[in-house]
């Protein structure tokens, strides 16, 4: 047990909890990954929030940090053997609550309910003097609510929750989630269609609430068919309108004069030709020709230029240029493209120019309809070109876009404005559809005060009700405006609209699509609708309505400490995500529609950002004070999380990080990692385990071709004792040496991985350091985190091997890497989580240029792709790994050219005996390629090892000076 101290300076004994000891990583992981495809009924998907975590992950964690670890109860499992079997039987019931199947089995959340509960009593009798009534569970306390995920699991697992957050869009997230629902559920349906009786919804049974939102979404959508009439009109159908080669696919069988309603426009940016002779021409900035890529239904764009002008002709059937086809006229990243009237390159900076002077317009390409099942490509007639630009602009959103370069593309190009990223037809679509929401507020108030009409307290709860109803439909229509904006492409893959948030930012699109917000597909609101309402279908029922309320994490610093919380919490990472910069596409929306139901939330016009615990250089003017801004901020929000922490169970905290080096001084690299960690030591807190969690699908928001996220360390942590003593480095190293090996041993019979054993080390290592008040250098300074980490990997290699503590960072990354996966491509996550363990970037690793990290991917090189001319002199990067292959690959042309490669290893200085730190690494090697049946590896290795006397030999004759001849 360990031993903490409440107030009033009560001693209090606090069992060590299960994540404290080990949990089932690969269970969780594999669980969390599969919820990640499961959009409906998951309630993730009633509003968009980013880097969330799964409900999976987040259930099992919580779970094992109320749970005692068994061999903190020898008077019920006195010995190893026993303690295991428990320890077992527990990972069981986690290994089932991951499962999303199972989130309504009610056994099964009896099961674990009874696990905690009893945990919790034994606290109680553990600590008599401190009055605790075993019977009444602490609350739970999520203070960076984010999504909400936390929260929900925390009351399906049965503790009345608390959610807080900075931002207006969580708040409103988890009040829909914990509290809103269960609190107003029992009185739906109230629409008029309903002839039930109030028996009709048990307690806690949100299915007819569910209904509630689909039947007031079809009162809102009967409202707007003059609407939708005038901005989607029906189109007949013209000959000049179908595309070549439509007369072999059965589908295009169009009739001329046949009405047809479209459901998208397809369009392209377009720019004055920078050709002189063509400037009075407007040409496409277009990234692609590909309207299909469906197999057996290609259809493609191709630009006719006939007397000086352009067409555009859709021509069904696979193209000869599929490549050409695939890139259409753009040429690099960026607005770089190629003019198709002179064949000039339209340059980025010209297209950003034509953009602040507003001379960026529009094309119209296609219009999609629907035909059957399939979905048809139509050239605009000079009636849809009418109906295309026959929409003008009565209202706009005129927030401007943040000015942060990276994230924020589109103010380079002229779209300054949230209400420049609409077409007018968008923007008219949305306010028709935001104004009858709030229009029909008023009618469900009405419904529901008839139902209630007996009771005392019928206005509030029914303006509640209709509160709550709008909230979802005010979220459907938020959702459906990341499908109908100016900046989502057209999926060719699947013929149908992509979205904005695929990554956290908002970038600049070329072309895009226009949907026809009032059809029934993918995007549209009628479908936003119902993702929403199918979402509470994955919440907890039966349990007690929970608080959501706004309030800044640093806040917690000047609360009560009388107030005891169980915390588990996903704060913000760094510098990797603009939440409030993000959020404020949506809150523009959200504040339209419920500042009258949310007066005091969403008083401010645009959402909070200077309190944001995000480092943001162009917020806090350089990277130094953003630096200093998030730690110092952070901190005191941990700070006060520490005090107001239930002594019962520790504290969890998850961070996700894409890794990347900031310098700093004399060059020295820092990690946002490292950071963060600063500010967790600095709070007062003292770290306890660390866990890595691999979550994210491949598919991921904010990992669809990009180098993102793909995994979260849970840090658990309690609060650091007042007494807590100093630290030599060579006390803490000989404490390090001492736990390190236990620590490795029950992580190896935990069946952790080898590729995660390096971060989840870090949790032992760093608990000596961060309970101490400090750790002293010879020199009397303070050790930084940078330093413990180094001195915690250093002394972890000399754990797992001897020479291994030699080799250099980059080095130790591909060897470990290699170890787990060989040269099998990856995705990025499984190498983000081994750089962040050594302190390196991925992107610095790729630099050595012994990987290759590119659209979501990671792998190591192999030999046959170095490049055969590599001179070690040279190389700003030089590592062990690099010189050893490099040794092999030139082994292959022969001995003379190897050990010329040794010789000028040998030259290369401040790497110490590089040549004989590639046979060492050779040698482990061909060990781990011989236990795993790498033959060919393995002789590669080998080789370098049974030829390295004789490169020696070599070497050293080809260095010596040449004698002069006798004769």
């Amino acid at each position: 047990m360990t031993a903490k101290t409440m107030t009033c300076d009560h001693p209090v004994k606090r069992r060590k909890k299960l994540i404290e000891v080990a949990i089932p990583l690969e269970a969780i992981n594999c669980e969390s990954v599969r919820e990640s495809y499961i959009y409906k009924g998951n309630p993730s998907s009633v509003h968009k929030w980013w880097a969330q975590r799964p409900f999976a992950a987040s259930r099992a964690v919580l779970f094992a940090q109320l749970v005692d670890d068994p061999s903190n109860r020898v008077e019920d499992f006195a010995t190893e053997q026993l303690q295991d079997a428990e320890r077992n039987r527990l990972f069981e019931i986690i290994q089932r609550l991951v499962v999303w199947e199972n989130i309504h089995d009610d056994n099964l959340y009896t099961e674990a309910s009874k696990e905690i509960r009893g945990s919790f009593a034994r606290f109680c009798q553990d600590n008599p003097g401190l009055g605790l009534d075993a019977a009444s569970l602490p609350t739970f306390l999520d203070p960076f609510s984010g999504g909400g995920t936390i929260p929900v699991e925390a009351q399906r697992l049965g503790f009345k929750v608390q959610a807080r957050d900075l931002n207006p869009i969580p708040v409103l997230i988890s009040k829909a989630l914990i509290d809103l629902p269960h609190r107003l559920a029992s009185i739906s349906p109230v629409g008029e269609y309903n002839q039930f009786s109030d028996s009709l919804t048990q307690k806690g049974d949100l299915s007819a609430l569910q209904k509630d939102i689909l039947y007031y979404r079809d009162r809102v959508m009967e409202e707007l068919k003059e609407t939708r009439d005038a901005l989607y009109p029906e189109l007949i159908i013209e000959e000049s309108m179908l595309p070549t080669g439509n007369e072999s696919w059965a589908h295009y069988q169009f009739v001329p004069g046949q009405v047809v309603r479209p459901f998208a426009f397809l369009w392209a940016r377009t720019v004055p030709s920078p050709n002189p002779g063509y400037s009075h021409k407007q040409i496409p900035l277009l990234s692609t020709f590909t309207l299909s890529s469906k197999k057996d239904k290609e259809a493609w764009i191709d630009i006719v230029i006939a007397n000086g002008d352009l067409n555009y002709d859709i021509v069904l059937g696979r193209p000869v240029d599929t490549q050409g086809c695939k890139t259409g006229l753009k040429l690099k990243r960026g607005g770089n493209f190629r003019c198709p009237l002179s064949g000039d390159i339209v340059t980025d900076k010209y297209v950003k120019d034509q953009g602040m002077k507003g001379l960026i317009g529009l094309q119209l390409l296609a219009i999609v309809v629907q035909n059957g099942r399939n979905r048809c490509y139509l050239k605009p007639s000079r009636q849809c070109q009418e109906i295309a630009f026959s929409v003008g602009r009565a209202w706009d959103i005129e927030t401007a876009i943040p000015n942060d370069k990276r994230s924020m593309f589109t103010p380079l190009y002229g779209l300054n404005t949230f209400g420049s990223l609409y077409t007018d037809r968008q923007l008219k679509g949305l306010k028709s559809i935001a104004d009858k929401i709030i229009k029909i507020k008023d009618t469900i108030k009405r419904d529901a005060k008839k139902k209630l009409k007996l009771r005392c307290d019928a206005d509030e709860i029914s303006s509640e009700y209709a509160g709550l109803i709008t909230t979802y439909l005010a979220f459907a229509l938020s959702k459906c405006a990341d499908y109908n904006c100016s900046l989502v492409t057209w999926y060719t893959r699947e013929d149908r609209p992509s979205h904005l948030f695929t990554m956290q930012t908002i970038p600049m699109v070329w072309d895009f699509v226009e949907l026809n917000i009032f059809s029934e597909i993918g995007g549209s609101f009628a479908k936003s609708v119902e993702i929403v309402a199918s979402s509470l279908s994955g919440l907890p029922v039966n349990v007690e309505p929970g608080e959501a309320f706004q309030q800044s994490a640093q806040a917690l610093a000047t609360e009560s400490s009388s107030n005891q919380f169980i915390i588990s919490t996903d704060p913000p990472y760094y510098d990797n995500i603009g939440y409030s910069d993000l959020s404020e596409f949506f809150y523009v929306w959200i504040r339209y529609i419920l500042r009258d139901s949310y007066p005091d939330l969403l008083a401010t016009i645009t959402t909070p950002k200077h309190e944001e615990l995000v480092a943001n250089p162009y917020r806090q003017i350089g990277k130094m004070e953003a630096e200093k801004f998030f730690l110092d901020g952070m901190a005191k929000a941990l700070s006060g999380a520490a005090e107001i922490s239930h002594p019962w169970a520790p504290i969890t905290i998850y961070y996700a990080f894409k890794q990347s080096e900031v310098k700093k001084g004399e060059g020295a690299a820092i990690t946002g990692w490292q950071i963060f960690l600063d500010a967790l030591v600095k709070s007062g807190l003292k770290i306890l385990g660390t866990w890595p969690l691999h979550t994210e699908r491949k598919s991921r928001s904010i990992g669809q071709n990009v180098n993102a996220l793909a995994s979260s360390i849970v840090l658990v942590c309690e609060r650091r004792s007042n007494d807590a003593l100093s630290l030599s480095r060579s006390e803490f190293r000989r404490e390090l040496r001492s736990a390190l090996p236990e620590a490795i041993k029950r992580l190896e019979s935990a069946n952790i991985a080898p590729v995660d054993v390096r971060q989840a080390v870090i949790g032992p290592g760093m608990s000596i350091y961060s309970q101490c008040r400090s750790v002293l250098n010879a020199d009397d300074s303070l050790m930084s985190t940078r330093e413990a980490l180094q001195e915690i990997q250093s002394v972890l290699d000399e754990c797992l091997t001897k020479e291994d503590g030699l080799l250099d960072s980059d080095t130790k990354f591909a060897l470990t890497f290699f170890e787990s996966f060989g040269y099998d491509e990856r995705p990025y996550g499984d190498a983000e989580g081994l750089a962040l363990a050594l302190n390196v970037s991925v992107e610095g690793v790729s630099k050595s240029g012994i990987l290759n990290a590119s659209a979501g991917k990671v792998q190591l090189l192999r030999r046959s792709q170095l490049p055969a001319s590599w001179d070690p002199s040279g190389d700003a990067r030089l590592c062990i790994w690099e010189a050893t292959q490099y040794l092999i690959k030139r082994l292959d042309e022969g001995e003379a050219a190897a050990s010329a490669l040794i010789n000028q290893l040998d030259a290369v200085r401040g790497h110490g005996d590089l040549a004989s730190s590639c046979r060492s690494l050779a040698y482990r090697l061909y060990n781990h390629c011989e236990k795993t049946k790498q033959a060919e590896e393995a002789r590669a290795y080998n080789g370098l090892v049974i030829a390295w006397p004789e490169l020696e030999k070599l070497a050293a004759v080809a260095a010596s000076p040449v004698q002069p001849s006798l004769l």
